[in-house]
């Protein structure tokens, strides 16, 4: 069973194709998301996507389970709390963004960054391909261990570089190779490098998610 977690405007095909891409099968649960409207006439615009969703989606898979929740979103970090609780109160969801106010979207996607190693996967419609898409999300809730920093910090001042060798790293940093190594395996856990192989040797560059992190450290250190 999959649960998604979609954040809802007054266009239901912005929740509806991401969810579709996704794949669906019979006991999937869709719970979603929108700001409480204060006018009637927004009020009814949303329930229609509602409509929208559910007729849409049941017409390709049936006995799916259905949700919808009222946000009061005048709050920006009680939305966020809210929704972060509903992201872990049950299995690992798929998210959906791009539908909707950002009053709530921006709190979704906070809560995904939260939540990143919860969350199974992160769909979105793309204004670009007019469809849902899976990009990936970078990992903010990753740390640096301390043991390796020496090396995270030579990867940071090379962040714009091609690729660096383990030997060249180990060198830069003053370690030997072999510890250099298991530091690059513990930066690889947290998703900050990615390893490759050229030839004979191998090779290591940052992630996105480690570019991030470098820059800060750069950034604090200037």
């Amino acid at each position: 069973m999959t649960r998604f977690v979609s954040t809802l405007g007054f266009s239901g095909n912005r929740v509806t194709r991401p969810i579709i891409a996704r794949g669906m099968t019979a006991g999937d649960r869709v719970i979603l998301l929108s700001p409480e409207q204060p006018e009637p006439s927004a009020q009814e615009r949303t329930q229609q996507a509602v409509r929208d969703v559910k007729e849409t989606l049941s017409g390709v898979v049936r006995q799916l389970e259905f949700e919808h929740l009222k946000l009061p979103a005048t709050d920006f970090m009680q939305t966020t709390d809210q929704i972060s609780q509903v992201l872990v109160d049950g299995e690992p969801p798929v998210v959906c963004l791009g539908a909707g106010a950002t009053d709530v979207m921006f709190p979704t996607l906070l809560a995904v960054m939260a939540h990143y190693k919860y969350v199974r996967d992160l769909m979105m419609f793309s204004d670009i391909e007019r469809g849902g898409v899976s990009p990936p999300i970078p990992n903010l809730m990753a740390r640096v261990p301390g043991r390796t920093m020496d090396v995270f910090s030579v990867l940071a001042e090379q962040s714009d570089e091609s690729p660096t060798t383990i030997s060249t790293l180990a060198e830069e940093a003053g370690r030997s190779v072999s510890t250099a190594s298991r530091h690059i395996d513990a930066l690889a856990s947290e998703g900050l490098v990615e390893k490759h192989r050229c030839e004979r040797s191998k090779t290591v560059s940052l992630t996105v998610t480690g570019r991030l992190f470098a820059r800060n450290l750069l950034h604090k250190e200037g």
